[in-house]
């Protein structure tokens, strides 16, 4: 996208938010084996690729289905379980299939939004729309950005879970900085705020914290009680 009109401005913007949800939740789950990519992390039943795959989904569902009215074939077939809307999200598919295809319709999704003015109203129906609030393609393309945040911070709680990491792909780091913090009843709280590791390290006793295995020296310092 080169224009350097209003509207191609605008677009420049709007998918830049979108890209970087949509990379963070690729980074919250790289790294992770298969079983915690099929395990649901909390009572809702979900697991990890099961949600990647329904991003996928409404990626599709949203630029293709009705944005333009038509969406393009699945990579697979019809298969038990694998439906669209199925919930809870989960999926049997093997985890390069899921990825690719989430990767495939945002880049399907990136050539929509390239080749179409944001005043462009829809020319597809979404069925929960029956106010008809859905406008144009700006309206389509903020919803994603706030359906993939959404998703991104459920990712992030199971990320967090699994193995006591968090934050994985954010914009704009927190700068590991030194923050003292006291109290008048005498109690020490976490120094290190922008981390928040001590907390996982009091409700989950014997866990080692992130900044531990960076700084083996912080198992020695950590405060004995955490205001977070």
């Amino acid at each position: 996208m080169t224009g350097t009109g209003p509207d191609d401005a605008e677009k420049r913007a709007l998918l830049e938010f979108l890209d970087a949800q949509r990379a963070i939740v690729l980074a919250i789950v790289t790294g992770l084996a298969q079983e915690a990519l099929r395990t649901p992390a909390v009572p809702s039943g979900w697991t990890p690729l099961g949600l990647v795959k329904h991003l996928g989904f409404a990626e599709r569902h949203w630029f293709q289905r009705v944005a333009t009215g038509s969406a393009g074939e699945l990579p697979w077939t019809e298969m038990p379980g694998e439906e669209e809307g199925r919930e809870p999200f989960t999926t049997s598919l093997p985890a390069d299939v899921v990825l690719g295809f989430y990767r495939d319709q945002c880049e399907r999704a990136n050539a929509i939004v390239a080749a179409t003015p944001l005043p462009t109203p829809p020319q597809g129906r979404h069925p929960g729309d029956p106010a008809g609030q859905i406008c144009d393609l700006r309206w389509i393309i903020l919803h994603m950005i706030e359906e993939t945040a959404r998703h991104a911070g459920q990712l992030d709680i199971a990320r967090d879970l699994t193995d006591n990491r968090t934050g994985l792909g954010q914009r704009y780091p927190r700068p590991r900085l030194p923050v003292m913090r006291s109290s008048a009843d005498g109690h020490q709280r976490c120094q290190y705020r922008p981390e928040r590791r001590q907390c996982a390290r009091h409700a989950r006793p014997g866990v080692i914290t992130q900044r531990e295995r960076e700084w083996p020296g912080a198992a020695s310092q950590a405060p004995n009680w955490c205001s977070w």
